[in-house]
């Protein structure tokens, strides 16, 4: 079973129970706190990619430690929301403006190459599934609390 599959069945039976609204997204349901962490990422990423965060931290530029960084980035960003000047912070103390660069040739990498791109949804999703499980108790206790009113 896919990770596709298995975030779909982690949602399904979420759904199905009431721990969620029928018809949001996953990022949309997510409560607030139920963020996957910088390591857990980079986690995510090294198992991948072979890169470690340590590697994706330095300073270092080639060919698959930045493209290793920049997925790390594009998960960070779409996955936990957090800001470029956050993002720059954690991953050695970059500018902004390095992140944006790292987001954008993220979008052009998803638009022009499929494998790239399904390798990127997959990071994503298994940091959502992740950070799901992680943090199952305030989903129960948020469902628990809304079957009150």
């Amino acid at each position: 079973m896919g990770i596709r599959d298995r975030r779909r069945t982690v949602f399904e039976y979420l759904s199905l129970n009431g721990l969620v609204n029928k018809g949001l997204s996953i990022r949309e349901a997510k409560p607030a706190g139920t963020l996957p962490t910088i390591a857990e990422i980079s986690r995510i990423v090294e198992n991948y990619r072979k890169i470690s965060l340590d590697q994706i931290q330095s300073a270092a530029r080639s060919r698959e430690i930045v493209d290793a960084r920049f997925i790390a980035i594009w998960a960070m960003r779409y996955v936990c929301g957090h800001s470029l000047t956050y993002i720059g912070e954690q991953l050695g103390n970059r500018d902004h403006t390095s992140v944006l660069n790292g987001v954008n040739r993220i979008v052009a990498i998803r638009a022009g190459d499929k494998g790239k791109r399904h390798e990127i949804d997959n990071i994503c999703d298994e940091s959502d599934v992740l950070a799901l499980r992680r943090h199952h108790a305030i989903l129960i206790n948020q469902s628990n609390v809304r079957r009150l009113f």
